[in-house]
């Protein structure tokens, strides 16, 4: 076990003891403390848990698709992450129903990766 894991155990230890419990929209509640965290250098390297599993593949697709500065959940749905699908559909489906589901530019609207990108291209400025 790396450091950040000793870390990682005692955050989920202080949250099993002091938590309080809140509601949440999936209705199986949550366990909640006020300013929770832990700190890594990334000049150590990638802070990776080995406690639990963790989905490499669609970890480094998002991170591919946050990198382009794309807002279009395509790329990720034709490379097997699905983890955006529900919101980005729901969302859709709002504005546009009953028109079937369609890939549009605009699907996910103003993402992380498109902020990261506007702000390297010096929009912000």
């Amino acid at each position: 076990m790396n450091i950040l894991d000793n870390q990682y155990q005692v955050l989920l230890q202080r949250i099993l003891e002091y938590g309080v419990t809140k509601g949440d929209r999936t209705g199986t509640g949550t366990l909640s403390v006020f300013g929770g965290q832990f700190i890594h250098d990334m000049s150590g390297g990638f802070p990776l848990l080995t406690t639990k599993k963790m989905a490499i593949k669609t970890m480094m697709t998002e991170l591919k698709w946050f990198l382009k500065g794309d807002t279009n959940i395509k790329y990720l749905v034709d490379n097997g992450c699905n983890i955006w699908n529900g919101d980005a559909y729901k969302n859709y489906r709002n504005k546009f129903e009953p028109t079937p589901y369609q890939f549009t530019p605009d699907t996910m609207g103003f993402s992380i990766g498109s902020k990261i990108i506007k702000i390297k291209l010096g929009y912000y400025n």
